[in-house]
């Protein structure tokens, strides 16, 4: 049985292991010294082709998990609590991050510990070399060792990350009394909120409220600021908004995500594919198109990757997952970056517009949703 190295106990890399397992010898390799060492992030989206992509895994335990963490809808609203546009999400779920790698480890052989350092080709074999002075040998090697690759730089050093002019942070704090923020104490029961305020800024509220606490991830279009600069742009700017209180709460203490300009990566600017067709080394997720968060693509994107690499280890149609691993990947780089520049644009005009794109778009769908209903 050939065998398999996957760099990185990431969404991707674990959804892969167990596509793989029973058909080849599979070990994933994790620079984290355990599952519990380093927390993967926070709540994220996973929409219906994601969801589809873990069910496939046919986890029973899994999609309980899943289908306990449904969406209801989406809500715009403006830095005085107006609301500009609501919806509901068709197949959204909103699940914590490191709740659903924790459970997709079971049943993976997982080396921890391993920090990937180089490879080279022996003997139609790949050579892996760790920091720690070990070395393995495998069929195949697999890079889902997320935005800053270690495997990319060496397969397709081309492709790197870039900074875009956004700034923003991540915090946890407690989540909203009823007196506190009658608003959002209700809103965020059901749905993701976005407060799109002037100057270019936006606050994504995001509840864990089975945790009794609420992810607050303001966003700006800005030169960098310290700590104390950017949470008092976004008191005064939200000064007459129920965001006030809540901004009020966040610290240096209860960050989650350091302050820092959003990224992605450079793919959307080839023309040509990067990545190599022939060989026995790929990319999946982040390692090959890392993207900002605004469209909610990058997690389900890496789940699609796993899946149409699982099928090309089926059939050994290498070149075909890589032509749809850069294809999609420009896709959703160029889409979310788009979000991005939409909800941060200084112009009132161009947001006003894009909320009522948005609400056109939704239009149809929301008509027959209701219209079944009845």
């Amino acid at each position: 049985m050939e065998s398999v190295a996957i760099i990185g106990a990431g969404l991707s890399g674990l959804t892969l292991a167990h596509l793989l397992k029973g058909k080849y010898n599979v070990t994933v390799y994790e620079r984290d010294e355990s599952y519990s060492a380093r927390k993967q992030g926070y709540r994220i989206g996973i929409n219906s082709d994601g969801y589809q992509v873990l069910l496939s895994l046919k986890n029973e335990k899994l999609v309980d998990f899943l289908n306990q963490q449904k969406l209801v809808g989406f809500a715009m609203v403006d830095e005085t609590d107006k609301d500009l546009v609501r919806f509901e999400f068709g197949e959204s779920w909103i699940v914590s991050r490191w709740k659903l790698r924790n459970m997709l480890t079971e049943g993976v052989e997982i080396e921890w510990n391993k920090k990937f350092e180089s490879y080279k080709h022996e003997n139609n074999m790949v050579t892996i070399q760790f920091a720690d002075g070990g070395m393995v040998s495998a069929n195949y090697l697999i890079g889902a060792d997320g935005v800053n690759s270690q495997v990319r730089k060496q397969l397709a050093p081309e492709i790197a990350i870039q900074k875009l002019p956004y700034f923003q942070a991540g915090f946890i704090v407690p989540f909203p009394t009823k007196e506190q923020c009658p608003k959002y104490h209700d809103l965020l029961q059901t749905h993701l909120v976005r407060v799109l305020g002037p100057k270019g800024s936006t606050i994504l509220l995001l509840s864990m409220k089975d945790q009794g606490e609420l992810i607050v991830s303001p966003s700006v279009q800005s030169k960098e600021m310290d700590f104390d600069e950017f949470r008092g742009f976004f008191k005064e700017i939200y000064s007459s908004s129920e965001c006030l209180s809540i901004l009020g709460s966040i610290s240096l203490e209860n960050k989650g995500v350091e302050l820092g300009f959003l990224q992605n990566s450079n793919l959307a600017s080839f023309k040509a594919n990067p990545f190599p067709k022939q060989g026995n080394v790929f990319l999946m997720g982040d390692a090959a198109h890392a993207m900002t968060t605004h469209r909610g693509l990058g997690a389900n994107t890496a789940l699609q990757d796993a899946a149409d690499l699982a099928v090309a280890f089926a059939d050994k149609q290498f070149e075909r997952y890589v032509d749809i691993l850069f294809s999609r990947g420009v896709a959703a780089v160029k889409e979310s970056q788009a979000s991005t520049e939409q909800i941060h644009s200084f112009d009132a005009y161009k947001r006003a517009w894009f909320l009522k794109g948005l609400g056109v778009a939704l239009a149809p769908y929301m008509f027959f949703k209701n219209l079944l209903k009845k």
